[in-house]
């Protein structure tokens, strides 16, 4: 488990220690037998990637899947890739309530970790039937929200709350507001979050443990400190801060001088995304002092150092830490539509058509290990969340 994580978790525990003492108990009794097999699982995929990735891209069960319910937002981000792509306006929800409840009933036996984005997930009418089956089978969970919907669904999201509730919140109300394209946004947040606290006092329940995830760009970076005093006024455990994903068209045009025969990337698809301004030593220094002042665990993500954010922020196309992805051999991504996407519009098959497991290790999805062992990352790869993420 990566540095970052470790203190996520630490974060979380002491908190859930101290709001729920008999629930933390449950938790870390969930927790510690499914942190044993995961530190197993890592340590076997070198192996995974160097012999059976070469071989024929053969990989045991998926670490976690990232389910998408639906791609329809109710916010307009500047900085969202979604956005620019036009994925979020007006999409249907394909999926009926019981082809995700099949799914989770699926994957069960092999344990994952379910992550649960969007789009919006709190605009999925069904978010509360799947929450339960997650929490039926004894899974854990984590959703990421903009918090917008979130006061008259908190109880709904009770009855099976997800571990962890992950809320974007960019700065202070004004900055919010303006990266997030909607006012009010920002006093949204706050009532939903005031109104789900209330129900985890009423309930006794320690879960969803609260994080605060805050994108760092240009704009808001020197208010990170002023944001971590926001996270904790808003009742948050922890403030995660995530360096901004961006795509540039170079990296498109790169990935398709290589691999369009067989995974060709489209830029107006994908939707570009770039950061500029971004002083790095400037950075750092904020990054420091936001440690060091912050009321609550600040944890940055990916965690990078001088060096490296200067990589990141300044040489767009430059791999910051080469090496061979493992997010093939751990994850995926499920769309509204049935589609099992391991990166970006790969497709390696569609769960209408055929089981999750039959795809996991199908044809494309072994053909997609295969390139990734014998060549390395893409370099579409080098400022995308899964290559950073091993946890």
């Amino acid at each position: 488990m990566s540095s970052h994580a470790i203190k996520m978790v630490k974060g979380i525990g002491v908190r859930m220690l101290r709001e729920s003492p008999q629930e933390a108990l449950r938790q870390a009794e969930r927790f510690v037998p499914w942190y044993m097999h995961n530190r197993i699982r890592s340590l076997a995929i070198p192996y995974e990637q160097n012999v059976w990735g070469r071989i024929d891209g053969h990989s045991q069960n998926p670490r976690f899947i990232t389910i998408k319910p639906t791609f329809r937002c109710n916010l307009r981000c500047g900085f969202c890739r979604f956005v620019a792509n036009g994925q979020v306006f007006g999409k249907a929800d394909y999926f009926v309530d019981d082809e995700w409840l099949n799914l989770i009933d699926e994957v069960a036996p092999y344990k994952p970790y379910i992550a649960i984005t969007g789009g919006e997930p709190l605009m999925y009418p069904g978010i509360g039937k799947l929450l339960k089956r997650i929490k039926h089978h004894g899974l854990h969970a984590a959703m990421v929200t903009n918090a917008t919907l979130l006061e008259r669904k908190a109880e709904e999201l009770m009855e099976a709350p997800p571990a962890s509730l992950q809320i974007s919140v960019d700065g202070p109300r004004e900055t919010h507001d303006a990266l997030r394209m909607v006012n009010g946004t920002f006093d949204k947040v706050q009532k939903g979050l005031t109104k789900l606290l209330e129900l985890k006092q009423k309930y006794k329940s320690a879960a969803p443990v609260v994080v605060i995830n805050s994108v760092i760009t240009e704009s808001n970076y020197h208010n990170m400190p002023q944001m971590t005093k926001v996270a904790h006024e808003l009742g948050a455990t922890l403030i995660n801060f995530q360096h901004f994903w961006f795509m540039t068209p170079s990296m498109i045009d790169d990935h398709n001088h290589q691999w369009s025969d067989c995974f060709p990337m489209d830029a107006e698809e994908i939707g570009c995304t770039e950061t500029t301004g971004i002083d790095t030593d400037d950075l750092h220094r904020v990054m420091e002092e936001t440690a060091r002042t912050s009321p609550i665990p600040a944890v940055f993500y990916p965690e990078l150092n001088r060096q490296e954010l200067h990589t990141y922020y300044n040489e767009p196309e430059t791999m910051v830490r080469p090496r061979v992805p493992g997010c093939a051999w751990l994850q995926t991504a499920i769309f509204p539509n049935g589609d099992v996407s391991p990166c970006f519009n790969l497709v390696a098959g569609n769960i209408r058509e055929k089981s999750f497991m039959e795809i996991w290790n199908g044809a494309e999805f072994r053909a997609h290990r295969m390139r990734l062992a014998e060549h390395g990352p893409y370099s579409v790869c080098a400022r995308c969340c899964a290559y950073f993420r091993y946890d």
